[in-house]
């Protein structure tokens, strides 16, 4: 998918209602998590690229959708996309990378306590 195909992308996945985004989202991150390294890279990187450009309001709803999707997947899948998604997240410059932090801070703060804990030892925050 090309960088304006997946901006479009992007943009009606926040416009839709929240149980289609997130079958929608589930569904990307299960092809993303298929992929090989380098090609999930390159497809998350596209992704997360064009959803930085959302206003604050609306990466952060993204980012639930994101995380609640992630709770919902194996945890092979869910780890393997966490991975990348650092990995991908440490090339952007620091004014985005901190955009992604505080919505998912925001997002994980949301979540009950054993599902907090369990995101927070994997992303390595706690």
């Amino acid at each position: 998918m090309m960088n304006g195909n997946m901006k479009d992308m992007v943009e009606t996945l926040i416009m839709l209602p929240d149980e289609k985004r997130f079958q929608m989202m589930k569904d990307r991150l299960i092809t993303f998590a298929g992929m090989p390294d380098e090609q999930r890279k390159k497809s998350m990187k596209m992704m997360l690229s064009a959803a930085l450009e959302l206003p604050q309001d609306k990466y952060i709803a993204l980012s639930r959708t994101r995380l609640q999707c992630l709770m919902d997947l194996p945890e092979n899948q869910r780890k393997t996309l966490m991975k990348t998604h650092k990995t991908i997240l440490a090339e952007f410059p620091d004014d985005l990378r901190k955009k992604d932090m505080e919505a998912t801070k925001t997002c994980i703060m949301e979540l009950p306590e054993s599902q907090k804990n369990m995101m927070l030892r994997q992303m390595e925050m706690k």
